[in-house]
C-alpha cells in the first residue's frame, strides 16, 4: 500500500507543471477532446488493485461503492464505482471503471466481486484533450475518432502538458509516429489545428461561458480590488479570492497562448472569444472581440477578467481553448451613486493596484450595465 501511495505522489499528472512530460497508457478514447491516460509507472500496481475478493450480494451494493467487476469493454477485471442501480426483476448495474475512464452498463451481479485488497486508492486516470486540435465541423466525426484510436492502438505514448483546467488537462500526445497526434490528425485530413468558427450562430453559445451567472446578490458585502475604469462612476472590480486564483492561472494561460498561431483578421467575428497579448501588462488575457479594423489590422478587445478595452495588433490575438471558456468572466462592472461612498477623503486609494475594499450591491445591473454599489470600507 505504501509503495502505491508513493508512486502516486511521485507521478501525478494534475500536479505536474506546464511543459512537463510523462509516459502513459491510453486507457479510453471518447474523442480527441476527451480521452483518459494512466502513467505507465502505475502499471506494476494494477494486478494488486484489480485482484478479486469474495462474491458479493446485491444487498451489499450501494451507489458510490467501489468493487471489482469483469469488464466486457476492457476485457479484464477492473475497479468500478457503482454509478446507477436498475432493479426491475434482476439487478443491473452501471459502473465507472475508475482506472480506465469508461462507463459500462448492464453489469449483472454475477460479474461483481468485493475488492481483495481494501486499498483506499483513488482512480488512477487523468482526463485529457489534445491541444491544437479541433473538429472540421461542429462535432467530432466518427472517422476522426477512429483515426485517433488507430494511431494509438498498441502504442505506448508520451504526453507533454500544455495547459490545465479543473477536470481536464490539454496535452501534446506523442508515440512512434514522426509527428504528434494533433498534427497527424490534421495532416491526414481528419481535424484542423485551431479554433474555426463557421457561423456567427456559434458565438452566443461560447459567450454564455464567459457571461454565465455569477450568483451575485444584493446586500451582501464583498471584498474586492479595482482592476480598471474610473471611480466612482464606472469601474470594474474582482473578488479578492478570485483575483488570487486569476494570478495563479496566468502562468498556465500565458504558456498556452504563447504556443498558438496568431489569428487572421478574416477568421474573426464580433463577439468571438480570444486570447490577447495585453502590451501594457506584458501578459495574455481572455477577451471578447468588440471591433475589427481591417485597414490597420488591429482588433478592439474587451478583457473579461479586467474590464478594460484595448486595441491590439492582430499578431497579438490567439485562440482560446474550450476549457477557459467555462470559467466565468471575473470582472464585475460597478458604479457608485452620489452619497453611497462612505470614505470620500480616500478616493486615490482605489487606483492602487494592491488596494482592497468592501462593496455591497444595492441594485443588480442590467445585462451589460453596471451594478449600483455602496463602498463601505477600505481594507488597505
Amino acid at each position: 500500500m505504501a509503495r502505491i501511495r508513493n508512486t502516486i505522489k511521485e507521478v501525478s499528472i494534475p500536479n505536474m507543471s506546464i511543459g512537463s512530460s510523462c509516459w502513459v497508457d491510453i486507457t479510453y478514447i471518447n474523442n480527441p477532446h476527451s480521452f483518459y491516460v494512466r502513467p505507465r509507472a502505475y502499471g506494476v500496481h494494477m494486478p494488486y488493485l484489480q485482484a478479486r475478493g469474495e462474491k458479493i450480494h446485491p444487498s451489499q451494493i450501494r451507489v458510490g461503492d467501489v468493487h471489482i467487476f469483469k469488464s466486457r469493454m476492457l476485457r479484464c477485471y477492473a475497479r468500478g464505482k457503482i454509478v446507477e442501480i436498475e432493479d426491475d426483476h434482476e439487478p443491473l448495474y452501471k459502473l465507472l471503471a475508475i482506472d480506465y475512464g469508461c462507463i459500462e452498463v448492464d453489469v449483472s451481479i454475477h460479474r461483481i466481486w468485493h475488492l481483495y485488497h481494501k486499498a483506499n486508492v483513488p482512480g488512477l486516470v487523468t482526463h485529457c484533450q489534445l491541444a491544437d486540435c479541433m473538429p472540421l465541423g461542429n462535432t467530432w466525426s466518427s472517422d476522426a475518432i477512429e483515426a485517433m484510436k488507430d494511431f494509438m492502438e498498441g502504442e505506448r505514448a508520451k504526453i507533454i502538458i500544455r495547459s490545465k483546467a479543473p477536470g481536464i488537462v490539454a496535452v501534446e500526445l506523442h508515440n512512434s509516429c514522426p509527428d504528434d497526434i494533433s498534427t497527424l490528425l490534421t495532416l491526414t485530413g481528419y481535424t484542423t489545428f485551431e479554433y474555426v468558427y463557421n457561423s456567427p450562430m456559434e458565438y452566443p453559445m461560447l459567450l454564455q461561458h464567459y457571461n454565465m451567472p455569477r450568483g451575485l446578490h444584493v446586500n451582501v458585502p464583498m471584498q474586492v480590488r479595482m482592476t480598471s475604469g474610473t471611480f466612482p462612476e464606472n469601474f470594474y472590480v474582482v473578488l479578492v479570492e478570485e483575483y488570487q486564483v486569476y494570478m495563479q492561472d496566468r502562468n498556465d494561460f500565458r504558456h498556452y497562448a504563447q504556443n498558438q498561431i496568431s489569428r487572421r483578421l478574416q477568421d474573426l467575428r464580433i463577439g468571438a472569444p480570444v486570447a490577447v497579448y495585453y502590451l501594457a501588462q506584458n501578459e495574455y488575457e481572455r477577451g471578447i472581440v468588440k471591433e475589427l479594423h481591417p485597414v490597420t489590422q488591429t482588433v478592439r478587445v474587451k478583457l473579461v477578467d479586467i474590464g478594460t478595452e484595448v486595441v491590439e495588433d492582430i499578431g497579438r490575438i490567439k485562440a482560446v481553448p474550450e476549457w477557459y471558456l467555462r470559467i466565468p468572466a471575473r470582472a464585475i462592472y460597478c458604479t457608485v451613486h452620489r452619497g453611497r461612498f462612505l470614505e470620500t477623503d480616500r478616493l486615490e486609494q482605489f487606483t492602487n493596484p494592491h488596494g482592497e475594499f468592501v462593496v455591497t450591491i444595492d441594485e443588480l445591473g442590467p445585462a451589460h450595465g453596471p451594478h449600483v454599489v455602496t463602498v463601505s470600507r477600505i481594507i488597505s
